[in-house]
């Protein structure tokens, strides 16, 4: 039987990896009936073949009046050797679909059954092709016990060129392992695709420069869409903004661009000026990025176990992602420089007057100035 489902008895990692696999099906179980189990079976949906696969399934097989199961995968090809295994173990033949086949209400709780670096393939797969997945999710990673409620959407919304696609990249390492799935809403053209956004469903979110369209407020309002607000000083937005514009052409050459400063500031003034959206600040994220992105978890509802947190926040360092130290700058570098205080190497006296008439009051409501003497 083993050696049918690839493990070698020689190799004592394999038999390990066995151990580890029985102890958190056990486990799983238990929190099952802790956390969810109120006289009622829990119907479970189990994804992914081999060894976790069909040892949790055989093991829940045990007590089919508490814990019904669905075996789910891509394609039917898997079904057989499932069926193997269960009829080695002498256990019963269970129900079998493919995703395409799933009917959304089928299971409470959705099972993972395999490796950590295949999360976010298996979420991104179960969610293109279901209408309504478990709104609970659970997967074998030693460590962390619990069952995951995959809640309403969010958005992560900023005016760009403040770490944007620093936060989007620890979104995208930790979402699957609470069973979130990125969702892009961008058109052909390169605008926003707001259909899609009011469109998310539970364990869904997205990342953009969304503007604050009265159809967004209504719903974030509602708390029927969470939403986070990444933000920065406007200043250095502008001056990273000014160099990344010309990343093609004279990256040494600065020029202040009043356009794109006055659309930072209406676009910040419409977020912030409304209490339901979660202000994060890049200065903090940049001066503490675990701490905020704990807090950031909070205000999304993500338990993230502490291992794959750190692992995620050491992997994704400035000077991991660029190649640099920050401060160091490349001007035509999407992540050019990553310092604080940067405008004020570029901003002469005409600019500084100019941009306290645009948005003087709101650098001293922020707490970027104390008042209109900088």
């Amino acid at each position: 039987m083993l050696t049918r489902c690839g493990i070698n008895d020689y190799d004592p990692s394999w038999l390990r990896g066995l151990i580890s696999t029985l102890r958190n099906t056990h486990e799983l179980m238990a929190t099952i009936s802790r956390d969810m189990h109120s006289g009622h079976p829990v119907r479970v949906a189990v994804y992914g073949a081999g060894v976790p696969g069909w040892l949790a399934v055989s093991l829940m097989a045990e007590y089919p009046e508490l814990f019904p199961v669905l075996y789910l995968d891509r394609d039917a090809a898997r079904f057989r050797e499932v069926d193997y295994n269960l009829n080695v173990l002498k256990k019963p033949a269970l129900p079998v679909k493919t995703l395409g086949e799933y009917v959304p209400g089928e299971a409470d709780v959705l099972l993972c059954a395999t490796s950590p670096g295949s999360y976010a393939d298996i979420i991104k797969d179960l969610d293109s092709h279901s209408i309504g997945l478990p709104r609970y999710f659970m997967h074998f990673n030693s460590g962390l016990d619990c069952i995951h409620e995959r809640g309403v959407p969010f958005l992560l919304t900023t005016p760009g060129r403040c770490g944007t696609m620093w936060m989007r990249r620890m979104c995208r390492f930790l979402a699957p392992t609470v069973g979130y799935n990125e969702v892009h809403c961008i058109n052909e053209d390169l605008t926003w695709n707001y259909e899609s956004i009011l469109g998310m469903r539970i364990g869904q979110y997205a990342v953009g420069h969304h503007e604050f369209t009265p159809e967004l407020r209504a719903v974030i309002e509602a708390g029927e869409l969470n939403s986070v607000y990444l933000f920065r000083d406007p200043r250095d937005i502008e001056v990273s903004y000014s160099f990344f514009s010309k990343r093609f052409g004279d990256t040494q050459r600065y020029e202040f661009d009043e356009d794109t400063y006055s659309w930072t500031i209406q676009h910040m003034r419409s977020w912030l000026g409304n209490s339901a959206n979660k202000p994060v600040r890049f200065e903090d994220l940049k001066a503490d990025p675990g701490g905020v992105m704990r807090q950031f978890c909070g205000l999304v509802g993500w338990e993230v176990d502490g291992g794959t947190f750190n692992k995620v926040v050491d992997a994704t360092t400035f000077k991991r992602l660029s190649g640099r130290d920050a401060g160091q700058a490349v001007n035509n570098a999407h992540y050019r420089k990553g310092a604080s205080g940067d405008w004020k190497l570029y901003y002469d006296e005409s600019i500084k007057d100019r941009v306290k008439e645009l948005s003087g009051d709101l650098l001293v409501e922020l707490g970027y100035e104390r008042d209109m003497d900088w």
